[in-house]
């Protein structure tokens, strides 16, 4: 027989132990390895202290090329490109530099990287070229075979040990987001692909200097949006742009769930409960972790903003939006809305999931506290956004 968590609305939701283990596994590795996390983490964000010297890895390279890609891609459909080069670009939680790095061959001619953590490598631009030269022979497959013949069961064949954004790069379902070949591939630089300065330390203070091109990859929730915009207006220039692919805090979670703690018996933990819930649910079912709540739920803007809200707040400080992009989720469940499948778990092929999500349920259970969270929102994974400042 199925439990139930009776929300402080009165919404019974039942829960699921599968949900669990499939949604959210770290949950399931006891309280030692939050403890471990919480430890290791936690106190630096709060102390601002500096966090040890992170390295390039190749897993590292492929995803800043997803997100770098991403952006570059909705910067061109803009028209924001051209053959403009930027003055000064400045990097926000850039770790080691990549996606500064290539940004500076291509288009600017100075870049900065704000960071707590010390990225600061001397072997950076050759360390970064051998990592970028990996992806050649993708590249040939890829142009060749799956592009111009479009045999795509032989590329798939071909690159099944690659990357997976190498997979990911042209897959233009309804639950992804391509990436061009132009944007995705760099092999050839205008300039020296390298970091010009590193800052280290919290950005809010280390920055101090004025930027025509500000960029912010997965990074951009970590943070109060409000407090964020209007620190980012008075960093750029007039006519600047502020380019950002942030994760989205209203899909179901499931892999940022590696660090944090919420996470439960049921779809949609952290979006449909308030934190008086979530406390609630905790110190029921999970006393042994209660206490490291405040720690998962603060990780990130405790606004929980919509893309609306990001607009609106840019706004306020002189950046008008110039564009919008949603990437979409890899589900692990059929979202359901109407007993219709409206949004299929893409990890399975041409079958119904063992996992279904009533998203109408969901949606009530959000309304109570936030009525402007959509269908469209529970499946959009991070989302890109292009600001120009106007004042």
């Amino acid at each position: 027989m199925s439990d139930y968590f009776e929300t402080e609305f009165g919404d019974k939701i039942e829960m699921l132990p599968e949900f669990e283990q499939k949604l959210y596994p770290n949950l399931l590795k006891g309280p030692k390895y939050f403890e471990e996390r919480y430890a290791k983490f936690y106190p630096n964000l709060i102390k601002n202290e500096i966090t040890p010297k992170v390295k390039i890895k190749n897993g590292l390279i492929n995803n800043d090329l997803y997100s770098l890609g991403c952006v570059l891609d909705l910067l061109s459909e803009l028209k924001l490109l051209n053959d403009r080069q930027f003055k000064k670009c400045l990097d926000i939680a850039g770790g080691e530099g990549i996606h500064a790095a290539i940004f500076r061959g291509l288009y600017a001619k100075e870049t900065h990287v704000a960071d707590i953590s010390n990225g600061k490598d001397s072997f950076l631009t050759l360390k970064l070229l051998r990592s970028l030269y990996r992806y050649i022979p993708y590249y040939i497959v890829d142009k060749f075979i799956r592009n111009k013949y479009g045999l795509n069961f032989l590329f798939k064949k071909i690159t099944s040990r690659a990357p997976e954004n190498i997979l990911q790069r042209n897959n233009n379902s309804k639950h992804k987001n391509s990436v061009s070949m132009e944007n995705f591939y760099h092999f050839i630089f205008n300039k020296i692909p390298k970091v010009d300065k590193f800052l280290v330390g919290d950005w809010f203070k280390t920055v101090n200097e004025t930027y025509d091109i500000i960029l912010s990859f997965q990074s951009m929730w970590l943070w109060d949006h409000k407090l964020m915009m209007k620190k980012i207006s008075e960093k750029l220039e007039t006519d600047g742009l502020f380019c950002t692919m942030t994760p989205y805090c209203w899909a179901g979670r499931s892999g940022l769930d590696a660090g944090y703690v919420i996470g439960g018996e049921f779809g949609y933990f952290e979006q449909r409960l308030t934190k008086g819930d979530i406390q609630r649910y905790y110190n029921k079912y999970k006393p042994e972790v209660a206490h490291l709540v405040d720690w998962g739920y603060n990780a990130t803007d405790t606004n929980r903003p919509t893309i609306q809200n990001y607009i609106n707040e840019a706004k306020k400080h002189g950046l008008i939006i110039e564009g919008v992009k949603r990437i979409y989720d890899n589900l692990k469940y059929d979202l359901v809305s109407n007993n219709k499948i409206v949004y299929k778990n893409n990890l399975i092929n041409n079958k119904e999931s063992s996992l279904k999500i009533d998203a109408d349920e969901v949606l009530k259970n959000i309304h109570h506290f936030r009525k402007d969270v959509k269908l469209e929102d529970l499946i959009t994974r991070a989302v890109v956004m292009i600001f120009r400042k106007i004042q």
